[in-house]
């Protein structure tokens, strides 16, 4: 099956954070956090004790800078930080990708609203039980970038590669640690398809 330009960004955004840390599954983690976080009956439901809920869920996950509940207009009406509520989300590339999709969604770099940190933030849908959309769990991570060994590389830029060359393009992984990593792809033309794309070599931090 053929696939579009944005669900290979979103896989390999994915897969880029997941494959950040050596030992810690950043995505992965956030993942289990935002489904576990999503059974629960209060966090469902929206009832009041949502906001303490969400908040005992990101105890001792330092790299997760927030979690919340939007309702399916977008709007955040319970969060573990007070300053994200009231705000709507429903403009966001990851919020409108979490109405068509059970997967978890992964945005890109961008300015919280509520703290005014740089965040990666990541949606899973909920569905009522007729299986209409009720909108979605929200966590925010701190959007820090891969740890590079001496010659520009690590664990995870390799995988990337790894994973370009598997959709047919070639991976390109440029990060600064704290600050954040940057993950381009190029694919050949389709009315060139049987030509491999133009190897770029890969950027090292300075």
């Amino acid at each position: 099956m053929q696939r579009d330009v944005g669900d290979v960004r979103a896989q390999l955004s994915q897969s880029a954070r997941a494959a950040a840390e050596d030992y810690q599954s950043v995505f992965v983690s956030g993942e289990q956090i935002t489904r576990a976080v999503g059974s629960i009956a209060d966090v469902r439901a929206m009832t009041g004790n949502c906001d303490t809920i969400l908040s005992d869920a990101m105890i001792g996950v330092s790299y997760f800078t927030n979690l919340s509940r939007a309702t399916a207009d977008g709007t955040i009406v319970c969060s573990a930080l007070p300053l994200a509520k009231g705000i709507n989300i429903s403009a966001q590339p990851q919020f409108q990708g979490a109405r068509k999709s059970d997967t978890l969604i992964v945005g890109t770099l961008l300015t919280s609203r509520a703290t005014g940190l740089k965040v990666i933030g990541s949606q899973v849908s909920l569905h009522k039980p007729d299986g209409s959309f009720d909108g979605t769990l929200a966590i925010a991570d701190d959007g820090v970038g891969f740890r590079m060994d001496e010659k520009g590389k690590s664990v995870g830029s390799r995988l990337i590669r790894t994973f370009g060359a598997q959709l047919g393009g070639v991976a390109s992984v440029t990060s600064k640690e704290g600050q954040g990593t940057v993950v381009s792809l190029v694919f050949p033309d389709p009315a060139h398809k049987d030509e491999a794309p133009a190897r770029k070599p890969e950027a090292a931090p300075a």
